[in-house]
């Protein structure tokens, strides 16, 4: 029996499984990569001047190449590209990582995120499922899956509200984009107009 009711617990029970399993290799593996025991890598797994290990869980059907993954559990249909770096780790299913992409230790990427080229999930923090953080970006909190962003035409990142979401949480949202977007970002709700506190920090226009 393994407690798994957290991210660090979770990781651990796998770290301890490979412990006494050891090395599980079901797809081949490029001379370019190297693999750092012990680890487990399913079926139809790509890997491409790779460093993976110790105690990586690679789902099947993944694609890496030119990623470092240590102590972290991919799940099925993963993308990692050229130069992205993962430690300790959960990515979920057919979740996408761009080039230079940073995720740090105890981060949940949901499934079917996309994480920009050289964006930065410093530790601890949860994407939630089919979120996109844009490239470049270093998210200072968890992304929460109303959190969609939308793209108008004139370039700005929207976040809609819904009536569940009071003044203070849009206020709180709309200091973390500041961060993110330096400012260039609309932060409103989809029926009221009472967010104002979050226009101090957003400079933008609510809708």
């Amino acid at each position: 029996w393994c407690d798994i009711g957290s991210v660090s617990s979770y990781l651990d029970c796998n770290r301890q499984l490979l412990e006494v399993e050891g090395d599980v290799i079901l797809s081949y593996v490029d001379d370019g990569t190297m693999i750092e025991s012990p680890c487990y890598i399913g079926k139809n797994v790509k890997l491409k001047n790779c460093r993976i290990g110790p105690h990586t869980v690679i789902g099947d059907g993944c694609n890496l190449s030119g990623a470092r993954l240590e102590g972290c559990v991919l799940d099925s249909g993963v993308i990692c590209e050229n130069g992205v770096v993962a430690r300790n780790a959960v990515l979920c299913k057919n979740s996408v990582l761009h080039s230079g992409a940073r995720v740090g230790d105890e981060c949940v990427i949901g499934a079917d995120c996309e994480i920009g080229s050289r964006a930065t999930i410093p530790a601890g923090v949860k994407i939630y499922p089919s979120n996109r953080i844009p490239g470049g970006c270093f998210v200072p909190t968890n992304v929460h899956h109303k959190l969609r962003s939308l793209l108008p035409e004139d370039g700005r990142i929207l976040f809609p509200f819904g009536e569940d979401f009071g003044g203070s949480v849009i206020y709180d949202v709309g200091r973390v984009l500041a961060e993110l977007f330096d400012g260039d970002v609309v932060v409103g709700r989809a029926e009221q107009r009472d967010a104002s506190a979050a226009m101090t920090f957003c400079g933008g226009v609510l809708s």
